[in-house]
Formats: C-alpha cells, structure tokens, sequence
C-alpha cells in the first residue's frame, strides 16, 4: 500500500515573526528585513484599514443643502429614469460629471431637490399605509382580537354583537 512519508521540515530556516509575542517581547526578536520588522519601523506611515475607505465618498465641496445626493449605475436606462424624476448630474469644477468606475459599469453622482425627495417619501409612505390598512382588513371566518377587551375572538362582546344581530 502507499503510505505518505511524513514530511520533514529539515533544512528550512524559520525565525520568529512576531505574531502573537507577549507585549514585553513585541518588538525584540524580529527578523531583520521581514515584513514585521517593517511594520514596527518608526519612519513607516500609519497603516489605514481597506474596511474604514468608501469608493464612493466625494468632496464636501461639490455638495449643497437643499438637495438629495445618490449614485446610478450607467446601466439599463437607469440615468435616463432618474433625469425623468428630476435628478442631475453634479459636476466637478472643471463642469465634468462626477463619476466613479463600478466593476464594468460608471457610477454617475446625481442629486435630487429637497422638495421632491419629500414628496417621494410622502407618497412612498402612503403607499405602505394603504397596504397596511388593506391586510389588516378581517375577512370572512378569519378571527380578531376583541376590539373591548383585547381577548381571542369569541369574548362576552362578540358573543352580545351577534345575538344584536
């Protein structure tokens, strides 16, 4: 049968790394050159986390009061579906549009006035409450709280509002 030979680490050379050394110990011992001692190196700038960075932040100045800002992707008429609700490009100094490359697509920075991003919330928000209002409509043999006491359908109200009937 064909037995693995346990590996042999012989021959190579390994050093300490650092990693996990108690705070007593954390910058002795490193090995000259490596990627540790680079990083504990005191003319080396602070290293800034990828999670902490937005692609998409744009500078303060480009951004007024009044207005609501988003991003389109330049895909399937979205740009023209937002230009119809009003929406704008916001430019650059220069008067170019601001963009941002997005995979294979080009985000395009657009904003919307206050006003009719209120009203689109306000619609937005109808819309919900209608729908809320329609569900909770009961049907019929569906059940119910008691609107008096707050119990399973069937309490001493419910029991009074059918022999009225």
């Amino acid at each position: 049968m064909n037995e693995r030979k346990p590996r042999s680490d012989k021959g190579i050379k390994r050093g300490p790394t650092g990693a996990g050394l108690p705070p007593a110990m954390e910058h002795q011992g490193l090995v000259e050159g490596s990627r540790e001692a680079a990083a504990h190196s005191a003319g080396r700038p602070k290293r800034v986390s990828m999670n902490n960075m937005k692609k998409l932040d744009v500078s303060e100045g480009l951004m007024e009061d009044g207005y609501y800002y988003r991003w389109f992707q330049d895909r399937d008429g979205r740009i023209a579906q937002a230009q119809s609700a009003y929406y704008e490009f916001v430019t650059d100094e220069q008067g170019n549009n601001t963009t941002r490359q997005s995979g294979p697509y080009t985000m395009q920075f657009m904003r919307l006035r206050q006003e009719y991003r209120d009203e689109d919330l306000a619609a937005k928000k109808a819309a919900v409450k209608a729908t809320l209002e329609t569900e909770a409509g009961i049907g019929h043999n569906e059940y119910a709280p008691d609107p008096e006491t707050g119990r399973a359908e069937g309490g001493t109200s419910a029991i009074q509002r059918r022999v009225e009937q």
